[in-house]
C-alpha cells in the first residue's frame, strides 16, 4: 500500500517535470534519484494523503464499528456491570465529600482519602473505555495505577491523621526535584526557564519539611517511614506498602501489568489481545480477547479502595453497602466466565 501510494506520488512527479517511465521502471529510478527528487515527491505524497484522510479514517471506521458491536455483544455484560460499580461508588463518594467539606472539618485523612478515591473513580472510568474500546493491554497499564492508588489509600486509612499529613508535606519533595529536572533539561526543549521567584519558594518548602522531619524525608516514600516494617538499610518501595496491606498476593498481576507499561523484551511477547487465540500476530489495534483480567482487577481494586473510604467513613449502613460490591463483584465473575465461554464458541477473536 505505501508502495504503490510512493510510485503514484512519484508517477505525478515524473508527469510534472516531463518524463515519462512505466511503473514498472519507477523503483530504479526511484533509486537513482531519490536524493534529488525527495522533496517535490513526499509534498505530493503529502497532498494526496492530507486530501483523502476522511475517506481513509471512515473506511476504518466502519471496521471498528463492526468490531465493537461483536465486542459488546461478547462482553456487554460485564462492562455493563463495571459501569454500574462505577457509578455505586461514586455515588458512595458523592455523599461522603458532600458531608466532609459541609462540615468544615479540618483533616488531612478526610482530605487525602476522599481525593484518592476520586482519582481511582477517575482511572476506573478510562479503564471501563478501554475495555470497550478492545484494548485489554491498555486497560491492565491503567489498572496499575488504579492498583497503587487503593494501595495507598488502604495504608492511609489504617494510619493516623499526622501520616496524612506526612503524605501531602511530601509533595514539597517531589515538587522540589521536578524543579531541578526541569532546570536541567528546559533548555534542550526550548522550554521558558523555571521562574526564580517560583523555584526559590519550591526550595524553601523543600528545606521546610526536610527541618520539619529529617534528611531521611527526601528518600522515595519517606511518608510512610515509621509506619511500614523495614529491614535495616531497607528502602520503602511499593513493595513494602503492598506488603503492609496484606495484597502482597497481587505481585504476580502487577508484573504482568508492568510488561504493558515499560518497553522491555517481555512487552512483545505475551500479549492479552491474543491470549485464547494464541495467533501469532503482530497486534496493531484492538482484540476482543483477554478482557477477563482487567475487568476484574478493576472491579476488585476499586472496591478495595472503596472499603479504605468507608473504614474512615464508616457508618453501619455503609457497611451493609461494602458487603453489596462484594455480591456485585461475585455476579462479575460469573459473567466474565459466561462472556469467555461465548467467546470461544463463536471463534469470533481479534475482530
Amino acid at each position: 500500500m505505501i508502495n504503490q501510494n510512493v510510485i503514484a506520488a512519484t508517477q505525478e512527479h515524473l508527469t510534472s517535470i516531463g518524463k515519462k517511465l512505466l511503473i514498472e521502471e519507477i523503483p530504479q529510478w526511484l533509486d537513482e534519484n531519490y536524493s534529488n527528487n525527495r522533496e517535490e515527491i513526499s509534498h505530493r505524497l503529502f497532498v494526496n494523503f492530507n486530501d483523502n484522510d476522511s475517506n481513509y479514517v471512515g473506511e476504518i471506521q466502519k471496521i471498528y464499528d463492526g468490531f465493537q458491536t461483536r465486542l459488546i455483544d461478547i462482553w456487554g455484560k460485564p462492562i455493563l456491570r463495571l459501569q454500574s460499580l462505577h457509578l455505586l461508588t461514586q455515588e458512595l463518594l458523592t455523599e461522603i465529600n458532600f458531608e466532609f467539606r459541609a462540615s468544615a472539618t479540618k483533616s488531612s485523612k478526610y482530605n487525602v482519602i476522599t481525593r484518592l478515591h476520586a482519582r481511582a473513580l477517575q482511572v476506573l472510568a478510562e479503564i471501563i473505555q478501554l475495555c470497550k474500546g478492545g484494548f485489554a493491554e491498555g486497560a491492565m497499564a491503567r489498572w496499575r495505577t488504579l492498583y497503587e492508588t487503593t494501595v495507598t489509600m488502604k495504608l492511609l486509612s489504617i494510619c493516623d491523621e499526622s501520616v496524612s499529613e506526612k503524605f501531602i508535606d511530601y509533595q514539597h519533595v517531589l515538587h522540589f526535584k521536578e524543579c531541578e529536572t526541569y532546570r536541567l533539561h528546559s533548555d534542550t526543549h526550548n522550554f521558558h526557564p523555571m521562574d526564580d521567584e517560583i523555584s526559590n519558594l519550591l526550595k524553601q518548602n523543600y528545606e521546610s519539611v526536610i527541618e520539619k522531619y529529617s534528611s531521611n524525608f527526601s528518600k522515595q516514600n519517606a511518608w510512610a517511614e515509621g509506619v511500614v516494617q523495614l529491614k535495616k538499610g531497607e528502602a520503602i518501595t511499593f513493595r513494602t506498602l503492598e506488603k503492609e496491606v496484606n495484597l502482597e498476593h497481587f505481585r504476580i498481576q502487577y508484573n504482568f501489568a508492568n510488561q504493558y507499561i515499560h518497553s522491555g523484551v517481555d512487552s512483545i511477547g505475551f500479549k492479552l489481545g491474543l491470549s485464547k487465540s494464541k495467533k501469532d500476530l503482530l497486534l496493531t489495534g484492538p482484540s476482543n480477547e483477554g478482557l477477563i483480567e482487567p475487568i476484574q482487577l478493576a472491579a476488585f481494586s476499586i472496591i478495595s479502595a472503596t472499603e479504605a473510604l468507608i473504614h474512615v467513613f464508616r457508618t453501619p449502613e455503609r457497611l451493609i453497602y461494602e458487603s453489596v460490591l462484594w455480591k456485585w463483584f461475585d455476579i462479575l465473575k460469573e459473567e466474565l466466565h459466561e462472556a469467555s465461554q461465548k467467546l470461544i464458541e463463536s471463534g469470533n477473536r481479534n475482530g
